[in-house]
């Protein structure tokens, strides 16, 4: 995964082709841990950390034919809206 750095905030993402949905690309923003057995009901617990998911846009970002503002608009106006106004909510501050 590569990261970028949009308004103070280092995102990881990750560029990906899907047949249905064509080319878009994923954006995460720090880690979730899962665990589970080995086994079904028995064996060791294991847990695996996964990047977690904060927003998508529906374009390839490292596509040569959008120029370098039209991303760098399109992710500041996401990462105000989902990352930031996510921490207001969560603070409470909710007007």
């Amino acid at each position: 995964m590569k990261e970028v750095t949009i308004l103070g905030e280092t995102l990881k993402y990750e560029v990906i082709y899907d047949m249905e949905l064509g080319w878009h690309t994923q954006f995460y923003l720090g880690e979730e841990s899962k665990t589970s057995r080995k086994y079904w009901l028995f064996g060791p617990k294991i847990t695996k950390r996964y990047p977690k998911p904060v927003f998508s846009i529906g374009s390839n970002i490292e596509n040569p034919n959008y120029s370098r503002d039209e991303i760098r608009d399109i992710l500041e106006e996401q990462v105000k809206t989902k990352v930031f106004r996510k921490r207001e909510i969560e603070n409470g501050e909710l007007v």
